[in-house]
Order: C-alpha cells, then sequence, then structure tokens
C-alpha cells in the first residue's frame, strides 16, 4: 500500500500546472524562435534553417520554398496569451485576451514540387474599450466612436498556403495566399456587429542565373474589408455614433440600422538579389507598395465620405559571415523604410486633411 502525503500532492498539483503553463507558452513560439532563444536570440550572426538568407526566408518568396524545406511534418498549435495595462493609447483596449488551436504541415509533392500551410480558429477579446468601434481605431484618420466603454470578442479561421514548383534546374515559380475572416460584437450599447475579411496574394519567382547568385521577384495583391453593421437597439431607442474624421472633425449620426463599410486595395512588388559563398551570405531585398482605403457610409446607397491612401519603399541587407575553420562568426544588417500617408473626405477634395510622412534607418 503506498501512501500519498499532503506535500506530494502539492508538488503533483504544481508540476502538473507548470507543464500546462509550458504547453501553452511553447504552443505560440514557432521553431525557430525556440532554436534561436538558446542561442542568446543572436538572430543576425548564427544561421538556423528558418533564418537563412534566401528568397523564402528573407521576403517570403513562395518559389523558394521547395529549396528551403528540410522534411515534411505535420504539427499541433494552440495559443493562450493575455496582456494588459495602463501605457496605451486612448482607445486601445485595457486588456487583450488571444486563443487560438490549429495545425500547421508541410507536404512534399513528387521531387519538383511542395505545400507548406497553417489554419487556426482564433477567439479575440478587447476588454474595456473605450468608445471604440473599429479592429483597427489607429490604421488611418477616419474612425468611429460611441458613448460607452465595453468589450468586443472576434470570432473567426485563419490561413496561410505556399507553393513551390521547380521548371528547371536553375528556374523556380510559387505561389501563395492569406486569408482570415472573422465577426466581432461589442457586448456594450451600440452593440455593432463587425465582420473583417482579410485576403492577400502572392506570387514569386526565383532564378539561378549562374555563380553564387540567386535573384527573385515576388508580387502581392491585397483586400481588406471591414464593415460595421448597427440594428435597433433592445431598449427601443435610436444609436447614436460619432464619425471623425481627423481628431477636431466630427460628425453626429442618429439611427436605428445602420452600415458603415472601409475596404482597402494594396498592391505590393519586391525584388531580391541574394549571394552565398566562401562562408558569406549576403541579400538584398527591395519592395514597393500602394495601399488605398475607402470608407462609406449608408444602409442602402452607400456614399464616399473618406480616402485614406499610403505608399511605401523598403530596402533592407542583411549578411553573415563565417570562415570555415572558424570559431566566430558576424551578422550585418540595415535598413529604410518609408510610408507616405495622406487622406481627403471626398466632399472637400481640394482640402488634405491628413498628412503622416515616415522614414526609419536601421542598423546593426
Amino acid at each position: 500500500m503506498i501512501q500519498r502525503t499532503p506535500g506530494a500532492t502539492g508538488r503533483a498539483v504544481a508540476a502538473g500546472a507548470s507543464l500546462l503553463l509550458l504547453f501553452a507558452a511553447a504552443g505560440a513560439a514557432r521553431g525557430d524562435a525556440i532554436r534561436l532563444s538558446t542561442l542568446a536570440n543572436v538572430s543576425l550572426a548564427l544561421e538556423d534553417r528558418d533564418n537563412q538568407i534566401n528568397p523564402y526566408d528573407f521576403g517570403r518568396n513562395p518559389s523558394w520554398l521547395l529549396r528551403d524545406h528540410d522534411y515534411s511534418y505535420i504539427r499541433f498549435v494552440a495559443s493562450l496569451e493575455e496582456l494588459s495595462g495602463d501605457l496605451r493609447r486612448p482607445y486601445d483596449p485595457h486588456l487583450v485576451n488571444d486563443l487560438y488551436v490549429g495545425f500547421s504541415g508541410l507536404k512534399t509533392l513528387g521531387s519538383r514540387q511542395v505545400v507548406r500551410g497553417y489554419f487556426d480558429y482564433r477567439r479575440l477579446a478587447d476588454r474595456e474599450v473605450y468608445r471604440n468601434l473599429e479592429p483597427d481605431q489607429y490604421n488611418d484618420p477616419f474612425y468611429l466612436n460611441d458613448q460607452t466603454t465595453g468589450d468586443l470578442e472576434y470570432y473567426g479561421p485563419r490561413t496561410s498556403v505556399d507553393w513551390s514548383l521547380r521548371l528547371r534546374d536553375d528556374l523556380y515559380v510559387g505561389a501563395g495566399f492569406d486569408y482570415d475572416i472573422s465577426t466581432g460584437l461589442k457586448q456594450e450599447y451600440t452593440r455593432p456587429e463587425i465582420v473583417h475579411n482579410y485576403f492577400r496574394g502572392n506570387v514569386g519567382l526565383a532564378w539561378l542565373p549562374g555563380g553564387n547568385w540567386v535573384l527573385g521577384l515576388a508580387y502581392r495583391p491585397a483586400r481588406l474589408q471591414n464593415r460595421t453593421e448597427f440594428a435597433k437597439p433592445d431598449e427601443g431607442y435610436d444609436n447614436v455614433i460619432q464619425g471623425y474624421a481627423g481628431d477636431e472633425i466630427y460628425e453626429v449620426r442618429t439611427f436605428s440600422s445602420y452600415t458603415i463599410t472601409e475596404i482597402e486595395h494594396g498592391h505590393e512588388g519586391m525584388l531580391q538579389a541574394f549571394w552565398n559563398g566562401g562562408g558569406l551570405g549576403a541579400g538584398l531585398v527591395a519592395r514597393i507598395g500602394i495601399s488605398e482605403n475607402d470608407l462609406k457610409y449608408n444602409a442602402t446607397r452607400q456614399y464616399p465620405k473618406g480616402y485614406w491612401r499610403e505608399d511605401l519603399y523598403d530596402v533592407r541587407l542583411k549578411a553573415r559571415y563565417a570562415p570555415e575553420g572558424r570559431p566566430w562568426s558576424f551578422g550585418l544588417m540595415g535598413g529604410l523604410t518609408s510610408h507616405d500617408g495622406w487622406g481627403i473626405r471626398p466632399d472637400y477634395p481640394e482640402v488634405l486633411l491628413s498628412d503622416n510622412p515616415f522614414m526609419m534607418y536601421t542598423g546593426g
């Protein structure tokens, strides 16, 4: 007969709780993040199989996936993350609870093709949201408010797929996409239902012209739509919202039912150049993009109320030198990023409502 002491029971409970927390934390971390964390997070100077200087790991060009993959696998993923605090912007939630479960996998389709996929189902809870009625209140100068503080919860699936095909020994093509859709509801008056729908395509080409060179090209179109629908409140009175066009410009609207649609279209092109040989690997990635965001009001025949445009220019360099037979390695990175965003109200097209140029230099 084995007798379990209270101390042993407590230790068993503590061990079980520790394993549960470890499982939750590990589910959120990618394999490369875990491996690099054991190497003091030296992601620039040290090479990892998910952190190489090639068209897929440095730019996500899907055509290079066939050359980048190591083996086929399927994995279960799960994560529970919670963030809270008072150091936040006015319309950010006081607490964010992010839970998702899903799986990821990579499968070789013969000797010339490979496909990689990811799928999960997510529950995102924003607690104590002050007045905000949008998934992202700060993506442009046009935003919606009511007079209440309440909780917002979003539910929906997310998926991502990349596919690669070798046409010749020196030529690879690939395609992929990211897609997510979710429905959110604010628990307090005005109780809007927010339907979020996002799609981004990704097509790429990689060419080995000779020597140690690899050249890449990719194009990514994107479309985002947020549709906010207001219904007649259960209490019987009308909804009252404020539609802002900048911090000091807003309209107060009163209605029983209403629909507001935000549609953003974007396009991005990318050029890549890589050189690997003699212990030295270097890559240069240049991106140029444009996105246009239209905001429309009304329940039936919608009319434009806001327009926002953003231009992107981004150039990044990454290099790693690890000479053979030496116990050291070096990493180098640099970058230049330019965002230029501006907005107008279609009723006053000659007036620049908002201008937000942004320039950032990085190095390491």
